[in-house]
Parts: structure tokens; sequence; C-alpha cells
């Protein structure tokens, strides 16, 4: 029953565009649960388990510098094959984001996302 004025309040707000994603953004988000749609009736739960931000790009100066994200979902046998898919939360709304599946762990299937 909660879920739903959660719901709700993301409805209401606008999605971050990916362009404004920034390891700022998900550093606070850390070991928070995030709802992965995939095509499936309900959404899976990820957690995210790791912001690393990379080094700064040379190339594209005021350009966003280059962050990584693991998210890990709660089993080893969830998964799905890399590709756009849009990732719910709160603080960013429901944006579309390329995901790398990269294995399973001791607790469950990690998925990989790279900006830069």
């Amino acid at each position: 029953m909660s879920s739903a004025p959660s719901i709700a309040a993301d409805l209401a707000s606008p999605s971050l565009e990916v362009a404004d994603l920034t390891v700022d953004v998900f550093s606070p988000l850390e070991q928070q649960s995030f709802q992965f749609h995939y095509g499936a009736a309900q959404p899976e739960p990820l957690q995210l388990i790791s912001v690393k931000a990379g080094q700064a790009s040379h190339g594209r100066p005021g350009g966003r510098a280059p962050f990584s994200l693991v998210f890990r979902a709660n089993s080893r046998e969830f998964y799905v094959p890399q590709g756009t898919y849009p990732l719910e939360h709160a603080q960013i709304g429901r944006p579309e984001i390329f995901f790398v599946p990269i294995g399973p762990d001791d607790a469950g299937m990690l998925f990989q996302v790279v900006f830069s």
C-alpha cells in the first residue's frame, strides 16, 4: 500500500534528462532501491551498490565527467539483455538508461551503467 503514494508522486514529478544525470546525483542514492522497468507486469527492484567517478574527459570541455554505476537484482537468475530501460526513483524520476548485465555475485545479478 505504501508504494501507491510514491508512484503518484513519481508520476507528478518530471524525470531528469539523461544529460542531467551525474555522479553527484547518484552518490547520495548509493545502497538505495530503484524500480527497473523491463517489460514485465511488475518492475524488478535493483539496489544501487556502487557509484564510481571516472577520470575527467579531456575531449569535451564543459561536458559531464564520466562515471559508472553497478546495480544488483535480488536474484542471481534475473537476467535481461543489454539495452535501454526505464529506471525509476523518487529523486530522478524515470529516465531511460542503457544497462549491461555483468554477471552474478553471491547475492544477485549485477548490471552496470556507464556515463561518459
